[in-house]
């Protein structure tokens, strides 16, 4: 988001769609000490044609792009637009054990890859000059889309991937992974741009209640008691559900530690440690202007499976049609689930947290950062006690972030990250 030409990082979720449909190429990434790509500004190329904002992601559709996107399917409180909802995972084993949670969306990508549905997919790799960083790469092979599978929780930017998208004239149809923030600002620019709209044949959007910058990385080498330095590669999730970290060293150890490990798995997460203020403000955990969404399997109806399987839901025709196709073929096992169980699997109270209370979190971020336009809360009511809710999260990040309490959490028993896990996101709420 930029306001008064002044890029405003505190709702921004470095998506990097405004950089690469600046038509002034007035936008640069910039990388910050977090690894956080932020979009720079070059006032001097700046025309003030307002491009930037209107695909920004942090500002909400309009009822006419909804209806465009969507026509007239039905719509859930917490999850949005779709079509159907489904349990299921990759009839390939070693998709299956590989991915994070089932497979759903590499064995997709192979499966429209080889059909000649799509020429090309953006997916997330490591960056082969340094193993900390993830690059989003527009690709033609399937052994990338390969290589990609697992999480990756670290930033990732996708203006240099987009720009690829719009300048090769041999593309035809793309598929998409990311993020819902991600996807929300390609799904937007997708509808002022009808060129880059006839491009995209999918977007997959992956569940995301937040990101992480890499100070989350260090925190996870110093659990392991492992040095940065030491490092040739690491890969965040794998080798099973819910699977486990695995850090190659440079003289060719390998450790893996277990992801379910709740100082790496849960801490973090549920007090927002080391992700961007953007991630406080967004309320989109589902992917909801994906044509899929998945994300993993948290039931106790799946504790025992060791292997992975994905909770996904079609948001589109076109999304309902590939999962069908790919069921027809053989390629995903998908059976149909409720709804509600999808939003259960999710940790629900994050999902209606994320929904609920998020104009008083910006009004919030407002008194310090006046960039932050009004016009995003001036026509919402937010009381005192909302704003008070809302500075209790904010603290409760702050305080897990300073130096000190990371370096006593790092090295903490299990026990005392039960504990810290039991902190509400809410004073006035349990959701």
């Amino acid at each position: 988001m930029i306001n008064n030409g002044s890029i405003v990082k505190s709702l921004c979720s470095q998506c990097g769609v405004c950089i690469a449909f600046c038509p002034t190429q007035a936008l640069r990434s910039k990388r910050d000490a977090y690894g956080l790509n932020f979009p720079s500004l070059i006032p001097s190329k700046c025309t003030l044609c307002g491009l930037c904002n209107k695909i920004c992601p942090s500002y909400e559709f309009d009822n006419s792009s909804i209806k465009e996107i969507f026509n007239d399917q039905k719509r859930h409180p917490l999850l949005g637009y779709y079509i159907g909802s489904y349990y299921g995972f990759s009839n390939d084993e070693s998709i299956r054990i590989k991915s994070s949670s089932g497979g759903i969306v590499p064995a997709l990508l192979l499966y429209l890859l080889q059909k000649g549905e799509i020429d090309g997919a953006v997916v997330v790799l490591p960056n082969s000059d340094n193993p900390f960083m993830m690059q989003a790469v527009l690709t033609k092979e399937s052994k990338d889309i390969r290589v990609a599978m697992g999480s990756k929780y670290c930033p990732v930017a996708f203006d240099s991937a987009i720009e690829q998208i719009r300048r090769d004239e041999n593309l035809k149809r793309v598929a998409v992974v990311g993020l819902p923030c991600q996807i929300r600002g390609i799904r937007k620019a997708m509808l002022v741009d009808r060129n880059f709209r006839n491009k995209i044949h999918v977007l997959i959007g992956i569940y995301c209640k937040q990101t992480k910058d890499l100070r989350f990385t260090d925190y996870v080498l110093s659990r392991l008691g492992i040095k940065r330095e030491d490092v040739h590669e690491i890969n965040y999730r794998g080798e099973g559900w819910p699977g486990y970290i695995q850090v190659i060293l440079k003289d060719g150890q390998q450790r893996l530690h277990p992801f379910s490990d709740v100082a790496i798995s849960r801490t973090p997460w549920l007090n927002f440690n080391f992700s961007p203020l953007a991630c406080l403000v967004c309320d989109d955990a589902t992917a909801e202007y994906a044509d899929i969404s998945t994300g993993d399997a948290w039931l106790s109806e799946f504790e025992s499976d060791s292997k992975g399987t994905s909770l996904f839901i079609t948001r589109t025709p076109i999304g309902e049609e590939i999962v069908q196709n790919a069921v027809q073929d053989k390629i995903i096992t998908a059976e149909p689930i409720q709804p509600e169980k999808v939003v259960e699997s999710q940790y629900p109270k994050a999902i209606v947290f994320k929904k609920q209370n998020k104009y008083a979190r910006i009004a919030l971020l407002r008194l310090f950062d006046r960039r932050i336009p009004i016009s995003m809360i001036s026509k919402q009511k937010v009381s005192i006690s909302e704003l008070l809710d809302a500075l209790w999260i904010f603290s409760i990040r702050y305080f897990f972030s300073l130096s000190v309490v990371l370096l006593l959490t790092s090295k903490s028993p299990a026990v005392v990250h039960k504990i810290l896990a039991k902190i509400p996101l809410s004073l006035k709420r349990r959701y």
